[in-house]
């Protein structure tokens, strides 16, 4: 019948996955921040805590450092240094970031002088691993990407709207950290933007072998246990070895 196929769409369509339902199918660390809206919940003590969970879960949990430390789901931004008088404001800032989750903020030049025109430059030589891209409104037209204004008269306000984005991740640089800076042309204003990418789990690097937390049967990692072959269960419990006979 020629209405099935468009039936079939619609009750796909409804059960589509949002971000986030998954987050507990996720086993690895390192695979859970790169999901949307999902993060790490790693407990101190025990193997039953840790794990993926959606950014609900982690709101309520985010204030309980003292049994665990949750890898938060959204990216999160600081401004550092915005000192009144300098020709860029805010001057500097740091970004946490999330792969693959863009993150845009202004940045407001006021020129000491007219200019025919002011750019933004920035000292990323490729942009493979972090892309920058700005946006403006000139002349209070519409917002378009553009790294410059012309025209630009004594005393008049111009804001930049800064758009970040991790692409990837380097394999050289486990802690991910980088610092960019963005230079008003002409003049010699400068904005630095400190950025920590949310690409690896610290928790990764420490991996105790045949740890006590997991019967001595698996290592510990993330506050989670990966078992032996032969066993299973959240602390290695399970014995999927033995055989039973009738």
């Amino acid at each position: 019948m020629p209405f099935k196929p468009i039936i079939i769409l619609l009750i796909l369509k409804c059960i589509q996955v949002q971000p986030g339902d998954n987050c507990d199918s996720l086993r690895k660390c390192q695979d859970c921040i790169h999901a949307p809206s999902c993060g790490w919940y790693l407990q101190y003590r025990s193997a039953n805590g840790s794990g993926c969970f959606d950014s609900d879960y982690l709101e309520q949990h985010k204030t309980d450092t003292e049994n665990g430390y949750s890898f938060p789901p959204r990216s999160s931004f600081l401004i550092v240094k915005n000192e009144k008088g300098n020709p860029i404001s805010p001057q500097e800032v740091s970004l946490n970031l999330r792969l693959n989750e863009p993150f845009t903020f202004p940045i407001t030049l006021t020129p000491q002088w007219p200019h025919k025109s002011v750019a933004l430059r920035h000292n990323l030589k490729k942009q493979q691993v972090v892309k920058l891209t700005f946006f403006t409104k000139c002349d209070n037209r519409e917002m378009t990407e553009s790294d410059k204004c012309d025209n630009v008269q004594l005393g008049e306000p111009v804001t930049f709207w800064v758009k970040v984005e991790q692409r990837q991740c380097s394999k050289r640089q486990p802690e991910q950290i980088k610092r960019i800076k963005i230079r008003l042309t002409p003049g010699d204003a400068v904005f630095r933007l400190d950025l920590y990418a949310y690409c690896y789990c610290p928790c990764e690097m420490d991996d105790a072998v045949s740890s006590p937390q997991c019967g001595k049967k698996g290592s510990f990692k993330c506050g989670v246990c990966y078992c032996k072959d032969g066993f299973a269960g959240k602390d290695c419990e399970i014995n999927t070895s033995n055989t039973y006979q009738n």
